[in-house]
């Protein structure tokens, strides 16, 4: 028996008064700085504005690469487009803008759609570098990140949400003694992520098996998903991220909730 597995349902989440007790004034709901896409993807990073309204966040801005204005325009005050490399990605220019409208938020979001190239990789090491607010990474965001240095992938505030293969990539990353696979079973995944939390600074929540497994400072919760549906790490991604913002030290509990929350708002 592991007393730092603890399972929840819908009907039973193990946060109830964390659940009941969210912010309804906007101004209260949190401020989150959006950053992602490039010139040749960008189309969930947009997506991802009304998602975390939805999932319960006052303020979202949102940062991209300035050649995606040509292609969609300037439909939002909260839309704001940063120097970009000839490719059509975030450039060496943008540092400024990006640390900016960082320093403002209370948490950053990197929501995917990331180039890798060397200029892209330099801006976003320097940027982590400078903020301590948490920073919440999905999807190839993750595949960016975990080109950097250790002391960068490895940091407190540091929260990892996407599919079991970027978390596989991530446990690779910081040398777990145990792999994961697509084939592992619940018992054997929540073991490994629970020694990685309690092993690094990290936190992380993933989808397996028909359950959602978060982990955090060497604690884990799973929650069966009652109606499983292709957009499920998508919703589980931008409720996770309103849920940090409004509670970034309860990191653990508010992965949690957002296990709850994604499947039922």
């Amino acid at each position: 028996m592991n007393p730092n597995w603890l399972k929840q349902t819908i009907e039973k989440p193990l946060f109830e008064s964390l659940l009941w007790s969210r912010p309804e004034n906007k101004q209260y709901a949190g401020k989150v700085t959006v950053i992602g896409g490039n010139l040749h993807g960008f189309a969930k990073t947009v997506n991802s504005y009304q998602l975390l309204i939805d999932a319960g966040l006052g303020q979202v801005t949102m940062l991209l690469p300035k050649p995606i204005q040509k292609i969609i325009g300037h439909i939002s005050t909260d839309l704001v487009f940063c120097p970009s490399t000839d490719s059509g990605s975030f450039g060496s220019e943008s540092l400024d803008t990006l640390l900016d409208y960082s320093s403002s938020a209370e948490g950053i979001f990197l929501s995917g759609e990331l180039s890798s190239n060397s200029e892209t990789l330099i801006v976003f090491e320097k940027l982590i570098s400078h903020i301590s607010q948490p920073i919440i990474i999905s999807d190839d965001s993750i595949d960016l990140i975990l080109h950097l240095d250790l002391t960068l992938v490895d940091r407190h505030n540091m929260i990892y949400v996407g599919n079991l293969d970027k978390i596989q990539k991530l446990a690779t990353r910081l040398k777990s003694p145990s792999a994961i696979t697509s084939s592992i079973v619940l018992s054997n995944l929540v073991e490994i992520v629970q020694k990685i939390s309690s092993d690094n600074m990290i936190s992380l929540a993933t989808i397996h098996d028909g359950y959602v497994v978060v982990s955090s400072n060497g604690k884990v919760s799973t929650t069966r998903i009652e109606t499983s549906k292709d957009e499920d790490i998508f919703r589980l991604v931008h409720h996770s991220v309103a849920w940090v913002i409004q509670n970034p030290n309860l990191k653990f509990e508010a992965l949690s909730c957002a296990a709850v929350t994604y499947q039922t708002i």
